[in-house]
């Protein structure tokens, strides 16, 4: 994913490619805008490059979400009434859900997410 996307999603979180905006990629690591649809005045590549830590950041935090969210979901049949969840079960799904504030993530060069230890899942 290239980083100029991800600071249109940060500063744009409802906007849909192809429907509100078209962004081809010109080969290098970088994309432009060909087609701007929103009543939004179009971001400049200053606009995009000043919120580019925030985007990254927030981009971070979204997919370790989505990732800790899965996880949590798997392990949702634990938590029914007829089941008895072990004390090691338990602290596993506490550690998933304090997972976002007390990861400190950092998105690579090349878009992977290094600086989150997750909880190691019970046998």
């Amino acid at each position: 994913m290239k980083w100029k996307m991800l600071a249109i999603e940060y500063l744009f979180p409802n906007a849909v490619i192809t429907r509100d905006f078209i962004a081809e990629s010109t080969g290098d690591e970088d994309i432009v805008i060909t087609k701007w649809n929103l009543d939004d005045p179009e971001p400049t590549d200053a606009d995009l490059e000043a919120v580019k830590d925030k985007a990254f950041d927030a981009h971070c935090m979204k997919r370790i979400r989505e990732d800790r969210n899965k996880l949590l979901s798997d392990s949702d049949w634990l938590s029914n009434s007829d089941v008895v969840m072990s004390d090691k079960w338990k602290k596993y799904r506490k550690d998933l859900r304090d997972l976002p504030s007390t990861a400190s993530p950092t998105l690579n060069e090349d878009y992977s997410i290094s600086g989150v230890t997750w909880p190691t899942k019970p046998e």
